[in-house]
């Protein structure tokens, strides 16, 4: 079995990360010393170099968590430090008997390494982009993409996406749709994607063995931009019987996250049923109905674009479908609007302001 450095330097980092979990959970948050927040971002440092990749990126929530409930964070959540502690002590333990048995199928698992296949050239349209902001550390952006021509195993119109992710300075007040105006090692911007054109993609990797494909970038991958894009419609279609089956079959593990299993859904007929306002959390809640199921939407005080959105579309006589991820939450279908399917027009964007950002404002929010 290939290990990333020599066994005994790895059970030695798997050891030491057991024991300062096991000292948050038995003696509590009070023992989130500097010294045990030094050792955990150490050790994620260390599982990162070994890309241990499920591992760093479990790792550095929980030290993300530990870093706020230190500087009295409001954002803190106890909640997600337990889970993400727990999840990090139980890989470890995974990854320590994996090597103990040399079981190579259990540590493929548990390091999530990704394996993919090359794909010379890929035409896609955006569909939807999701956003995350996480204060002082970094902005996300997810595309879901379609395709626009079939690929030998792969049908038109199949799903795909590409992430992006941009760290944030703290203290550093910056609008998070500007670094989507920055171009990256490719020669594109990935504000370029959001228009009603095609998007070619070259010399790609891609990763999955069913759709929605992730897309991985490479030292030699290219995206250009081609003709302007019209039958969106083409693409609005949701099986809620084949849904039904995936969730039938799926086997939850300890390592899932309540939003693991998801999908891209697009709904037509729907209406809303209620908004709600919690106080307490700050958050509106909307209560979507489409056919004969109900939908929860939660969304932020601050979120005014989905808002204003979702309440002008559900006036239309012409019913907008609606493109969102579904998640399955305490017995909820907790739903994530992504954008709306307007008649001959793209798909319009909720995450994102109407505001077309020159390079002045861009500067200003970055503040260099």
């Amino acid at each position: 079995m290939k290990l990333p450095c020599s066994e005994k330097q790895l059970i030695q980092l798997l050891n030491g990360l057991c024991q300062a979990v096991e000292s948050i959970l038995l003696t509590g948050m009070t023992t989130a010393s500097k010294a045990t927040y030094d050792s955990l971002q150490t050790a994620f440092k260390e599982a990162s170099q070994m890309r241990l990749l499920r591992l760093g990126s479990t790792l550095k929530i929980a030290v993300e968590e530990i870093h706020r409930f230190n500087s009295h964070d409001p954002l803190f959540s106890a909640q997600r430090l337990n889970f993400f502690l727990n999840r990090a002590w139980i890989i470890s333990h995974g990854l320590k008997l994996a090597i103990q048995k040399k079981d190579e199928k259990h540590w493929q698992t548990l390091t999530a390494t990704p394996s993919g296949r090359d794909i010379n050239k890929l035409n896609l349209v955006t569909i939807g982009v999701s956003k995350r902001v996480v204060k002082d550390t970094f902005c996300a952006f997810e595309y879901r993409l379609r395709s626009t021509s079939r690929l030998k195993g792969i049908p038109k119109g199949s799903g795909f996406i590409w992430s992006v992710v941009f760290p944030l300075k703290k203290g550093n007040k910056v609008d998070p749709e500007a670094f989507l105006h920055l171009a990256q090692k490719q020669k594109f911007r990935p504000i370029d994607l959001m228009t009603e054109k095609i998007n070619c993609f070259t010399k790609i990797k891609l990763i999955g063995e069913q759709a929605p494909f992730r897309i991985i970038l490479t030292e030699q991958s290219k995206v250009t931009r081609q003709e302007v894009f019209t039958d969106w419609f083409d693409f609005i279609d949701w099986n809620q019987e084949k849904a039904y089956q995936r969730l039938q079959q799926h086997k939850p593990t300890p390592f899932e996250l309540a939003i693991e299993l998801q999908e891209e859904v697009f709904l037509e007929d729907w209406f809303i049923e209620s908004i709600k306002h919690n106080k307490a959390e700050k958050k509106w809640h909307y209560k979507i109905i489409a056919g004969d199921l109900c939908f929860d939407i939660e969304l932020a005080n601050g979120d005014k674009i989905t808002q204003k959105e979702l309440k002008q579309a559900d006036k239309q006589q012409f019913k907008a479908p609606l493109f969102g991820l579904l998640h399955y939450e305490a017995c909820q279908l907790r739903l994530q609007p992504l954008a709306l399917i307007k008649k001959d027009k793209k798909p319009k964007q909720l995450a994102f302001s109407n505001q077309v950002k020159g390079a002045a404002s861009i500067l200003r929010s970055m503040n260099f």
